[in-house]
């Protein structure tokens, strides 16, 4: 390799404050660095579901009593504490994340965003605290949160889309902190009318048999799949929040984008599981979703 690009290498050491939309939007982010000739160094303080109030709660108990919440077994892989995971190592980037189902929502933040961008900044003073925004559900989920206009509804895609942007981008401003815009990505693609997915109306749901599931091969969330449950009988599941493999490309191309300030479009790592065209659009969405964004905010104490 020539001097020249090995004198742009980087490496990023990123930890994720977050759950498991965090695990889906980094999935293949270490792919996408080690082909690009960059090093991802990635920590975790992840556990699914969870949000910002209980993340909060979590490093309040430590500071309380660090006896007890490690006894209690509150705190987070290895039993290790964000306090001590923040003073593993040096930090680049240390992402926070609201858990989806109350993203739209900027009473939710509050006042555990601004409290964990503290502690972070304590405890890792070099890092620079982001937030990673999470995407809206699959537009065919039962379970879509209700409507804050109408409880008796619930939101379509499109609009917890715009809730949830409007919820990241309010918090943004109070606190100076940058978004990874990750539900902008997969909301081009959603509105997209060559590349969105569309449901399978020719597949009867009632009358599938089981391992028949309906045509999803453009999804960005896993949607239906089928299990096994203990007592051996098969069951038909609808996962609509979480990424597919699609998604978590896609989430990972806008994270490489952001990181490391390089136009993911020109990176060439295409996982086995996506075509090449599709893969191609969802670079272009996320490297489109980064570049609208404007100049970060100044950070504010």
């Amino acid at each position: 390799m020539p001097d020249t690009a090995r004198s742009k290498r980087k490496t990023i050491r990123l930890l994720t404050v977050g759950n498991s939309f965090a695990v889906n939007a980094t999935r293949y982010l270490g792919d996408l660095a080690k082909v690009a000739g960059h090093r991802l160094v990635l920590g975790t303080c992840n556990i699914g579901g969870c949000s910002l109030e209980r993340h909060w709660t979590k490093a309040e108990a430590f500071e309380k009593n660090p006896r007890a919440a490690r006894r209690d077994k509150v705190q987070y892989a290895d039993n290790m504490s964000l306090k001590e995971r923040l003073r593993s190592g040096k930090w680049d980037v240390v992402t926070i994340q609201q858990y989806s189902r109350i993203a739209h929502d900027p009473a939710g933040y509050r006042p555990y965003a601004r409290n964990l961008r503290d502690y972070i900044l304590t405890h890792a003073p070099e890092a620079e605290v982001v937030f990673i925004e999470t995407w809206a559900y699959r537009c065919d989920t039962p379970d879509m949160p209700p409507s804050p206009d109408a409880a008796s509804r619930m939101m379509t895609r499109k609009e917890m889309a715009r809730r949830v942007r409007r919820a990241y981008a309010l918090l943004g401003r109070e606190l100076g902190i940058r978004g990874i815009p990750v539900g902008d990505a997969f909301d081009l693609v959603e509105s997209d009318p060559k590349w969105r997915f569309r449901p399978d109306r020719s597949h009867d749901l009632a009358k599938a048999r089981p391992g028949e599931l309906p045509d999803q091969a453009r999804s960005l969330h896993r949607g239906y799949f089928w299990r096994t449950d203990k007592e051996g009988k098969d069951i038909r599941l609808m996962d609509g929040r979480h990424a597919s493999d699609a998604g978590q490309y896609l989430g990972a191309c806008v994270l490489f984008e952001f990181l490391f300030g390089e136009d993911v479009r020109r990176n060439p790592f295409t996982p086995v599981e996506l075509g090449v065209a599709f893969a191609r659009r969802l670079r272009r969405a996320a490297h489109d979703a980064v570049a609208a964004r404007r100049s970060p905010p100044t950070r504010s104490r």
